[in-house]
């Protein structure tokens, strides 16, 4: 939709109820896929000018650029194994399709780590019970 003549953005339309989809301020957004598990993917404008790939899980976005892209990465589909698909644009200005697998940032692993910890250490001190 577009909010103002110069601003374009993705929304997400969940029973009657409207939410704008505006990854990092920009004014430049689509939402081009959905998957079961509610996370979303599309493009949106840069700072710059590029067109990058965004992911939105739980309203909480993060850019997606292919490494070796120019100018443009397209986000246009997600499976329920969060599994991206996509197009990007060369060096030498050609479009190549992507299939991605994000890889959970080590912010992610040191929080699964720590839970783990938490876990394991409270089934050790429990004490075991008494046989009659």
């Amino acid at each position: 939709y577009t909010p103002t003549s110069t601003t374009s953005l993705g929304f997400l339309d969940v029973g009657d109820v409207i939410t704008k989809l505006d990854p990092f301020g920009s004014s430049s957004a689509q939402a081009l896929g959905i998957s079961n598990t509610g996370e979303i993917v599309g493009l949106y404008v840069d700072g710059s000018g590029n067109t990058d790939g965004f992911v939105d899980i739980g309203g909480m976005f993060s850019s997606f650029v292919v490494t070796g892209s120019v100018g443009q990465t397209v986000v246009n589909g997600v499976n329920d194994k969060g599994q991206l698909v996509g197009f990007y644009t060369d060096a030498n200005g050609n479009t190549d399709g992507f299939v991605a697998t994000p890889v959970p940032e080590p912010a992610a692993w040191a929080l699964m780590t720590i839970g783990l910890g938490v876990i394991g250490g409270s089934l050790r001190r429990r004490r075991p019970s008494a046989i009659s």
